[in-house]
């Protein structure tokens, strides 16, 4: 099953042409890393597979499945500063952390009996009991214990871990990372390959 259809992609900043003409196919499962010197435009290539930049030229095509999410993993994310650990990689997009959130709602007003069914019925249906096991988990893996920690107070290796562990949890169909073993120790980069 093809994921991504790249046709034709030319991108360049002034004279500087970073790649011409270039088509890539990507199927599901398949596993594809950029190597070249700094500034030869890998980011920019995942850029524009991620759909954050555009390609040049009248002949450029770009197709990405419509019914899959993507995971994009910047090299230097961003976080709201005043956000602990735990918050920030919870986000609110992620139907797992909106259905956790539903059932907490649900169980801190008892008296409303239907609408707790309703949401266990969901947790049930979404195997969601784990979630918060599986979030800690994560968290742990990438040495990022102190859940009340400020994220402005995070190095950027800790930001950069923090972001990959966000990703993780959205379970997304089609990963794309920029950089992903950087700050990363050895054995987090061998369950990560395996992951």
């Amino acid at each position: 099953m093809n994921f991504l259809t790249l046709e034709n992609i030319t991108k360049s900043y002034g004279e500087k042409v970073l790649f011409q003409n270039l088509s890539l196919y990507i199927d599901k499962g398949q596993k594809i890393g950029l190597i070249a010197k700094n500034g030869t435009g890998k980011t920019t290539l995942m850029r524009v597979i991620a759909g954050l930049e555009g390609s040049e030229g009248e002949r450029a095509k770009i197709i990405l499945r419509k019914d899959i999410r993507i995971g994009w993993l910047d090299q230097e994310p961003r976080f709201h500063p005043e956000l602990d650990v735990l918050p920030a990689v919870l986000d609110p997009a992620n139907p797992l952390v909106r259905i956790v959130k539903r059932y907490e709602k649900a169980l801190a007003h008892p008296e409303k009996a239907e609408e707790l069914q309703e949401a266990m019925a969901e947790m049930d249906m979404q195997n969601a009991w784990s979630f918060e096991a599986r979030v800690k988990e994560l968290l742990f893996r990438f040495r990022l214990d102190d859940f009340e920690q400020k994220v402005n107070t995070l190095s950027g290796g800790q930001q950069k871990r923090l972001a990959l562990v966000k990703i993780l949890l959205d379970e997304p169909d089609f990963l794309i990372l920029d950089e992903p073993t950087n700050h990363l120790d050895a054995l987090s980069v061998q369950w990560l390959e395996q992951f």
